[in-house]
């Protein structure tokens, strides 16, 4: 399944809601990305940022 969500850093990486493949937590990227990279990235992968 093709992620849609991005989880922002500041948020519980292991919560259930979204452990699945829709979610990608953006420790799983890089979490010391600047805001302008993670929205770049949500942008090119079409990903709806949850913060």
């Amino acid at each position: 399944m093709k992620k849609r969500f991005l989880i922002d850093v500041n948020l519980p990486r292991f919560f259930s809601l979204w452990n699945t493949d829709e979610y990608i937590h953006q420790y799983d990227l890089d979490d010391e990305l600047s805001d302008t990279e993670i929205w770049k990235y949500a942008k090119l992968e079409n990903l709806t940022i949850n913060y």
